[in-house]
Order: C-alpha cells, then structure tokens, then sequence
C-alpha cells in the first residue's frame, strides 16, 4: 500500500513539473542599435590610385556601435595600419569620418612621442 502511494505521488508530481513552462511573453524583440546599418565585418582594400602598392591585399576591418550608441561607432582594422577609432556616423548617407581621432592602438610615451602599439 505504502509503494503504491509513493508511486501516485511520483506520477502526479511527473504530470504537474510536465504541464508547468516557462513564458517568455511571446517572441521579444531586443531591437536594433542606432548604426545598425553600418555595423559589420568588411573586407577592404588599400588603395593608392586605384593601385594596391603595398600588396596587402583584402583586409578585415570590423565596425560596430559604441556604448552610447548614438551617431558614433567603432572602427577597427584589427591592427593592420594600426588603427581602432571612434568616428562620428552618418546613417542616412551610410558614410563615416572624422578628424583628429584617439587611435586606441597608439599611446604617448614619456618623452610625448606617438608609440603604435602594432609596430
């Protein structure tokens, strides 16, 4: 009697865990950030008049939005010049510059000359 009490308790805790889900309230949408568009991996090529004259070829270089996530991103060629930017954005023309950027893989020594940190 007693083994068959234990066995209804374990089949009716089996079907009440099984019945029990989690509900995510439907499908959430994280939504997207602000340079969305321009956000990727590119390959790209350095040019000089239309000619690669240093023969490197096809290089990666990542974009993606910054912390803030407003009319800025990153832009980082993953130390081929070396350069890793934040630039100002324009979404609408798609298009990125800017003047007179922290290069993050540079820094200044004691001396105050520019050290890259690829080379």
């Amino acid at each position: 009697m007693k083994r068959k009490n234990i066995l209804k308790s374990l089949i009716i805790m089996f079907i009440s865990f099984s019945l029990v889900s989690c509900d995510t309230g439907g499908d959430p949408d994280p939504g997207a950030t602000e340079v969305v568009d321009l956000a990727g991996d590119w390959y790209v090529m350095l040019l000089v008049d239309g000619e690669d004259i240093y023969g490197l070829g096809y290089n990666l270089i990542s974009t993606y939005n910054t912390a803030s996530d407003e009319q800025e991103m990153w832009v980082d060629d993953h130390e081929l010049w070396p350069m890793k930017v934040v630039t100002p954005v324009n979404v609408q023309s798609l298009t990125f510059s800017g003047t007179d950027l922290e290069n993050l893989y540079s820094y200044e020594d004691s001396e105050g000359e520019i050290v890259s940190l690829g080379s």
